[in-house]
Formats: structure tokens, C-alpha cells, sequence
């Protein structure tokens, strides 16, 4: 019981101490598992890969990605503007290309989603809706990596329906059902479950998890009244968005000879997102994209000095997508210094 309670404070507690070695641990765990990449494949043929590879065609990945965010900030902005937050398009781009740069130094995703949330409930103080808001954009974004990622895999087998505008209807037809079912059904499926199962709440291991469910559910409830309009504008942007993404990991495969179909990189893109969204990611998932690449992508005989050198120039694109949102958070404070 004493270990239990020893790991449960290294793992979960937000004492500084455990926080310190908890981020000490990552970083001795990603040097460690590096030195065994390179050690299995040798880094003259990673780094002669990524010299090698088309500058061109990475630098029109880069720029995709600058395009995913603008997508993903429309997506964002209906979602602010229904709890009340009215902030315009070039503020939320602000704060997304932002994120991108802090996400540089941090260990988690869920630091970006404390910066969005900071930023979207001030100067208002309206935190509560700030919070109900970036948890259901993450809902969002995560439950259309999913769906989309399901529907690439599909495609892209030996047996691929042909897509057409009747497949991608049947598509936005399926979120919008799963939309309102969830949002006003889910809350009272909730409450039925609680008044059977509430001993779930009076147990040590199980109440955190009770809890989030429950903080889940009330941020899916509050959309229960969305504009239909609204509601097809947030999915469309952020099936846009996640379309888009693809397309830029598409490009900077091909600047390294990756030849993979757009529907085979699609669910790719998919698992490795997921994946590089566990809380013990560092840096953008640097070392979780590489682990998780090197297991999929043998599987369509690519070597292994090629799968990393895609993997880092990816790591690369993140690298100045942060860089650009760092350079607009610099001119944004210069100006508002200047302005005092």
C-alpha cells in the first residue's frame, strides 16, 4: 500500500517536487529511447535522408500546417461565441499560433489547453465557459481524429468504395446525429447510470474518473441548444482542418520518397495524433511519433532510416509552426508596450 500510495504522488500529484520528476523522468526516458533508435539505425542514414530530402515540398507542408490552424481556429470560434465569448477571428488565430509556440517547451497538451483557456476567459474573467469550451473543442477535435481516421482505414483497403459527394453527406449526416444525440441524451443517460452506480463516487481509484465523466458531460450538455448553422460550421472546419493536416504530412512524405496514398497517410496521421496526446508526451510527442511511425510504417516496406527522418522533419514543421505563432507573440507584446 505505501508503493501505491508512493507512485499514485509521482504520477499524479501536483506537489512541485513530483512535477519536477515527473519532467525529469520524460526527459531522461526520450534521451534514452533515442540512443536506442539510433543505436538499432544509424544516424549518418537519418540525417543523409533528411538532407536529401525536397525542400520544397516540406516548406508547402509547412505552410499547410499554418493553414490547419486558421481551420481549427474556425472551428473554435462558434464554439467561444455560444458560451458567450466573443472574441474575434485574428484574437483566437492569435491565441492557436500561440499555443504552438508554448507547446515547444511543454510537456503535455493539457498546458495548451490551460494557455486556451486562460486566454479565452480574460479579460471577462468568464472561466467557467472557457473551460466548457476547450473541453468540448478537444472532444471535438479528438472524436473527428477518430471517425476520420476509421473512415481512411476503410478506404484505403483492398476492397475501398470509391469516395463521392453521397459518402462525405452520409458523413456530415452521421456527425450531426451523433451531435444532438449525444448532447441531449448523454446527460440523462449520466444520471440514471449515478443513481444506480454512485458507489463509484466513494471509491478512491474510481471517483477522479467518475469525475471527469462528469465534467465531460456537462460540456456536452451546454451545446445541447447550438445553432444548426453553428454546429455545421465547427465540424466542417475541423473536418477541414484534419484533411488538411493529412495533406501537409503528405507533402513531407514525398520530400523524403514516401510514396503512401492520401487515404493510407490519412489513418496514419490519425494513430500517430492519437497517440502523441498521452499526458507523458513530450514536446509536440516527440519519441511517442517516432516509436509509433517505426511499428506502422514497415508494414509498407519503408526503411527505417527513411521512417526517421520523416518523423524528425515532421518534428521539424512543428518546430517553426511554433516559431511563427512565438514571432506573432512577440509583435503582440511590443505593441501593446508601446501603446502604453
Amino acid at each position: 500500500m505505501k508503493l501505491l500510495n508512493q507512485l499514485r504522488w509521482l504520477l499524479l500529484d501536483r506537489d512541485p517536487r513530483a512535477q519536477r520528476i515527473r519532467r525529469a523522468l520524460k526527459i531522461l526516458l526520450l534521451a534514452a529511447l533515442f540512443l536506442a533508435l539510433f543505436w538499432v539505425i544509424p544516424v549518418q542514414s537519418v540525417l543523409r535522408s533528411i538532407l536529401s530530402a525536397d525542400v520544397l515540398l516540406f516548406l508547402l507542408g509547412y505552410g499547410l500546417s499554418v493553414v490547419l490552424v486558421f481551420f481549427s481556429t474556425l472551428e473554435l470560434e462558434p464554439l467561444a461565441r455560444n458560451q458567450g465569448i466573443h472574441k474575434s477571428l485574428a484574437t483566437l488565430l492569435e491565441i492557436n499560433l500561440g499555443i504552438k509556440f508554448y507547446l515547444l517547451f511543454a510537456s503535455s497538451g493539457l498546458v495548451g489547453s490551460g494557455i486556451r483557456w486562460y486566454r479565452l476567459s480574460q479579460p471577462e474573467g468568464k472561466s467557467a465557459e472557457a473551460f466548457v469550451v476547450v473541453m468540448f473543442y478537444r472532444l471535438l477535435d479528438n472524436f473527428l481524429i477518430i471517425v476520420l481516421g476509421m473512415g481512411f482505414w476503410l478506404l484505403s483497403g483492398r476492397q475501398a468504395v470509391e469516395i463521392s459527394i453521397g459518402w462525405i453527406a452520409a458523413l456530415v449526416f452521421l456527425l450531426v446525429f451523433l451531435w444532438f444525440a449525444v448532447t441531449r441524451w448523454s446527460w440523462a443517460v449520466f444520471i440514471w447510470f449515478k443513481s444506480r452506480a454512485g458507489f463509484l463516487w466513494e471509491k478512491k481509484l474510481t471517483r477522479g474518473l467518475m469525475g471527469l465523466a462528469e465534467k465531460l458531460l456537462l460540456a456536452v450538455r451546454a451545446y445541447a441548444g447550438m445553432p444548426l448553422l453553428d454546429l455545421l460550421l465547427a465540424l466542417f472546419a475541423g473536418i477541414a482542418a484534419q484533411l488538411i493536416g493529412v495533406a501537409a504530412n503528405l507533402f513531407i512524405a514525398r520530400s523524403v520518397g514516401i510514396q503512401l496514398s492520401f487515404l493510407e497517410l490519412g489513418w496514419i496521421t490519425s494513430v500517430v495524433n492519437l497517440a502523441t496526446e498521452l499526458p507523458f508526451a513530450v514536446a509536440g510527442g516527440l519519441g511517442i511519433r517516432e516509436v509509433t511511425l517505426l511499428a506502422i510504417l514497415p508494414t509498407f516496406g519503408i526503411s527505417g532510416e527513411v521512417i526517421l527522418a520523416y518523423s524528425l522533419l515532421l518534428f521539424a514543421r512543428t518546430v517553426l509552426v511554433g516559431l511563427t505563432g512565438g514571432a506573432l507573440e512577440a509583435f503582440q507584446t511590443l505593441r501593446a508596450k508601446s501603446a502604453i
